[in-house]
């Protein structure tokens, strides 16, 4: 897997913290890549506990109805 530590940077303050990131991006960016990178980096780390969650468009869409959310149509 190729190594974006650029990438990597920018989002390493955010780890930890008690807010929810998302990545968002096109079809085919490497967003599951870069959740798996996070997840390496933080492999060992001093956290005490860390929910990385992915969900695909489909999981999201069945989660939302599941739980009746509103969900904004485009």
């Amino acid at each position: 897997m190729i190594q974006r530590e650029r990438y990597i940077n920018k989002i390493k303050p955010f780890i930890g913290k008690d807010i929810i990131k998302v990545l968002t991006g096109i079809r085919r960016s490497g967003k599951s890549a870069m959740l798996r990178l996070i997840q390496e980096e933080t492999e060992g780390k001093v956290l005490q506990r860390l929910n990385l969650s992915a969900l695909t468009l489909s999981q999201w869409k069945m989660l939302i109805s599941a739980q009746r959310i509103p969900c904004i149509k485009n």
